[in-house]
């Protein structure tokens, strides 16, 4: 019969052999050893998931960039007529690509400010009805906007780039 109690002053039995084998296999004899385990695995978990999200975000970059390459290549494709006019007025190749990224970028930046702003309203609704914090920081808000702008940047030199080398001639002509 066991008769330890958490009040009594008198210690718990000794667990038999085997059940202290087996206790100590699992590493439950040692509670720092466990806790250290916990928070390992914690961190672990934790670095996967910034991993897994990050390629998330990635993905989602590169497929957002290589739709705004094919929209500003649709776009050039419409605008034949003025870009060749315009180069037959005299405008330069750096003036045509200042164009063109400018429209990209914009193009980007505004799809990023209504992301976050879908975002920062999802955020807030969660905070409103859930006992889970949720909040957008202006940090956040600034860098995610100045990728997108580096994606409309990137994502925009090749159709920038196109139009620039058009013949005046030939978009002329085209019309």
């Amino acid at each position: 019969m066991n008769n330890w109690h958490p009040i009594a002053e008198n210690s718990p039995p000794e667990p038999s052999p085997p059940v202290r084998s087996a206790v100590e296999l699992r590493g439950l004899i040692d509670e720092g050893a466990a806790v250290a385990d916990i928070a390992k695995r914690k961190a672990i978990y934790r670095r996967v998931d910034e991993i897994v999200l990050g390629a998330i975000a990635g993905i989602s970059l590169v497929v957002g960039g290589i739709g705004l390459l094919s929209v500003m290549l649709i776009s050039i494709r419409e605008r034949l007529f003025e870009i060749g006019l315009r180069k037959a007025l005299g405008a330069r190749k750096v003036d045509i690509m200042a164009q063109m990224l400018t429209e990209s970028v914009v193009l980007s930046v505004f799809g990023g400010v209504i992301g976050t702003m879908f975002g920062a309203g999802i955020a807030t609704t969660i905070a409103a009805f859930t006992p889970i914090p949720a909040s957008v920081e202006v940090w956040s808000v600034a860098l995610g906007i100045g990728i997108t702008a580096l994606v409309g940047l990137f994502f925009g030199l090749y159709p920038a780039s196109r139009a620039a080398q058009l013949d005046p001639i030939e978009a002329l002509r085209r019309e």
